[in-house]
């Protein structure tokens, strides 16, 4: 992200040799979108 924060997909485990070329996809997906965030945290369900 510009901001240099880092995003978590729900439900997908971060594991280079699994899925690493899905990530390499989404990263090229995503990049230059305008996207949604639900920030998840003490008070956000």
């Amino acid at each position: 992200m510009s901001n240099g924060l880092t995003v978590r997909l729900l439900g997908v485990k971060q594991d280079i040799l699994k899925n690493g070329k899905a990530t390499e996809y989404l990263a090229k997906k995503a990049q230059g979108q305008k996207v949604f965030l639900k920030l998840k945290g003490v008070g956000n369900g």
